[in-house]
């Protein structure tokens, strides 16, 4: 992108913005997109380099809207001034408030919070005053297509084979205005799941449930679970061979955030050769 473009009519005035800004400057914003998933890789004059994600579903409308109305504002300004540029962009571009926006600024939001913990040698969780380690995940189911007694025999073999002890199930119809996903399953889901499971104690696997992992190991007052998908790739395909190492085994129940710096994972080159590619560059 050559010249600055937002469609808000806004054209990003590079001579006074940023002039006070610290750290590297922001030289280039990549994308990766299918229909579902979008990764971000945001690249600074020092040739250092942070990665990222869109929100998920429909990641390649997110990622246009990320090179009109994102990397316009954020191209050519320090690595610093991040939270500003986070806080001015819905400023700029007032005429779009809806989720869209939000969704594409995520990309650069993670992908310059990677980059930190790249160049700090620490993970994100460590920058944000946690640190790495365990963390209990309860099994979410997100199906309501599945039987009462099916769906208690599968959170069972979940319970045995990883060590979850805590689980959620869906009820209703999705959105469902009081109507049941079939008559009566509701009420015979939950004493079903109570008599198989015990007392109960109360998103899918891209880079959004690792960014959850890492903010919930530097909150103080974190509750006790994390959610976590149980679904295959019966429901979720695209989840799958995303990543170089799987950063999402679950062993006594539990997930864990490595040490290694950043998110502490790597996108599969395989993947990335398969997606539509898009760069911005800063031109000043």
């Amino acid at each position: 992108m050559s010249i600055p473009y937002s469609a808000s009519g806004a054209v990003p005035l590079r001579h006074k913005l940023g002039q006070a800004d610290t750290g590297p400057r922001i030289s280039s914003i990549e994308t990766f997109a299918t229909p579902l998933v979008g990764f971000v890789r945001v690249t600074t004059e020092d040739g250092v380099q942070g990665w990222g994600q869109v929100s998920t579903y429909n990641s390649d409308i997110s990622c246009e809207i990320l090179h009109r109305q994102v990397a316009p504002w954020a191209l050519g300004r320090g690595v610093d001034a991040l939270e500003e540029v986070i806080a001015d962009i819905p400023l700029r571009e007032h005429k779009y408030p809806g989720t869209f926006l939000r969704r594409a600024m995520a990309g650069l939001d993670t992908a310059v919070w990677d980059w930190r913990g790249q160049v700090a040698g620490q993970p994100v969780a460590a920058l944000l005053g946690g640190s790495a380690g365990p963390l209990r995940a309860y099994a979410s189911s997100m199906r309501r297509d599945i039987s009462p007694q099916d769906e208690a025999t599968r959170l069972q073999a979940l319970r045995d084979a990883h060590g979850f002890d805590a689980f959620k199930v869906r009820i209703g119809a999705e959105c469902g205005r009081d109507v049941d996903e079939w008559p009566g399953r509701t009420e015979q889901i939950i004493p079903t799941i109570r008599h198989a499971m015990g007392e109960p104690h109360c998103a899918n696997l891209s880079l959004v449930t690792l960014f959850t992992m890492h903010v919930l190991r530097a909150l103080p007052n974190a509750g006790k679970y994390l959610e976590f998908s149980i679904e295959g790739d019966d429901y979720y395909p695209w989840q799958r061979e995303l990543f170089v190492t799987d950063p999402y085994k679950i062993t006594d129940g539990q997930a864990h955030v490595s040490d290694a710096p950043g998110w502490g994972v790597q996108v599969a080159p395989e993947w990335l050769a398969k997606s539509a590619y898009r760069c911005s560059t800063f031109e000043g």
